[in-house]
């Protein structure tokens, strides 16, 4: 959590020194961050950047949270033949950003299980085909709700 704390105080940083007409002539070979991490010991996971709003560390938290009751309810969309998705969980990755649809602020989850993607961390993972090792759903912070579960199909 605290490596969220720390990019947020890098970006005000830049901004501050910009806006304030302040010199940046020491970070000006300093890339802003494309991302935060989260990590737990439960789940490790990014928060990307730029999205329309930058969700919170507490807000990837609350959709964790209840993200297996979720699932379990959505287990249909699941391949069947493997262990319930639930018990594979925990070996996903995980990449949240932040949408704005009809006014309403939604944070949008991508989970992989493929541990090919060098540059996850930077870049939002997309395949096509892949089975259930790829899911995207959206939440709701404010109504605590998920919509629009995606899995991939196989070939």
């Amino acid at each position: 959590m605290s490596t969220w704390r720390l990019g947020v105080g890098f970006v005000a940083c830049i901004l501050l020194a910009t806006c304030a007409g302040g010199s940046t002539s020491d970070l000006e070979d300093v890339e802003p961050p494309r991302s935060f991490r989260v990590k737990t010991s439960q789940f490790e996971g990014v928060i990307l950047l730029p999205g329309d709003w930058v969700p919170t560390d507490k807000e990837v938290l609350a959709l964790e949270e209840q993200l297996v009751a979720y699932l379990i309810q959505q287990r249909d969309a699941f391949d069947s033949w493997q262990a319930p998705i639930e018990e594979r969980l925990p070996n996903y990755r995980r990449q949240y950003w932040g949408v704005i649809e009809n006014g309403k602020r939604l944070i949008e989850a991508n989970f992989f299980c493929d541990a090919l993607h060098t540059d996850w961390t930077e870049q939002v993972v997309h395949v096509d085909d892949g089975g259930d090792c790829y899911f995207r759903v959206r939440y709701d912070p404010e109504a605590k709700t998920f919509s629009d579960l995606v899995v991939n199909g196989s070939s």
